[in-house]
């Protein structure tokens, strides 16, 4: 779809549905759904790790109170 950008193939939304609903049936639809998921998931990961590195650095006078 995100190719199609003279909408020579996909003109509507439900022409789009109708024509992967055609191609693949109900399955087709969420073709890419575990590929997408895990990398949402290793993006959050990466995120919350990046913070907890990063916090310290950008915040000193917050992680420094206990060894003053």
């Amino acid at each position: 779809m995100q190719g199609d950008v003279e909408q020579t193939v996909f003109k509507s939304m439900p022409e789009t549905a109708a024509a992967l609903y055609a191609e693949g049936g109900a399955m087709r639809f969420f073709r890419g759904w575990s590929w997408r998921t895990s990398r949402m998931i290793l993006a959050i990961f990466v995120m919350g790790q990046v913070k907890d590195a990063a916090a310290p650095l950008l915040f000193p006078a917050k992680f420094n109170k206990g060894r003053e």
